[in-house]
């Protein structure tokens, strides 16, 4: 029963958030979440103490809810926010040659170490002219990565 509670609380949550993003409460949609995730939890825990007591459910509840609430921090960040994945994209467009993408990210060391390590992981690679490729796994990714954004898209979330 207090699974289903615990969903059904972030549930609001994600509704709140999304309300006060279209009224423009808060424009930060993390901190915005954040705020949405505080009060619903608050919420939820009253509910929860008046239901069971200061129950072992109760507490278990409690930390499912933090704990379900950061993962839906993680997954709305890595798919609007994260710097390989918009890399990725630039190479689903196109492919570029360093020196391009170096123009769109500083400083430059950030963009040669994010490089080297969707490399080494098979996520690019590099042509006989240099340009930088996506590779299969690279294309699949950016699939994931996509309907995340889908999911967590900044129309439906905010303003």
């Amino acid at each position: 029963m207090w699974m289903l509670m615990v969903f059904s609380y972030l549930t609001v949550a994600i509704i709140f958030n999304a309300i006060l993003g279209r009224y423009g409460v808060v424009n930060n949609a993390v901190i915005r979440f954040l705020l949405s995730g505080f009060l619903i939890g608050i919420m939820m825990s009253f509910h929860l103490i008046s239901e069971f007591g200061l129950a072992s459910a109760t507490i278990a509840a409690i930390i499912w809810f933090a704990l379900v609430c950061e993962l839906y921090i993680f997954l709305f960040t890595l798919s609007l926010g994260s710097v390989s994945i918009k890399i990725l994209r630039l190479l689903q467009k196109a492919p570029c040659q360093e020196s391009e993408l170096n123009l769109v990210y500083q400083p430059k060391d950030m963009v040669l170490m994010r490089l080297i390590r969707l490399e080494h992981v098979g996520l690019i690679t590099r042509n006989v002219e240099g340009a930088i490729l996506l590779t299969q796994r690279g294309k699949s990714l950016i699939k994931i990565a996509t309907f995340l954004k889908s999911l967590f898209h900044k129309s439906i979330i905010s303003r």
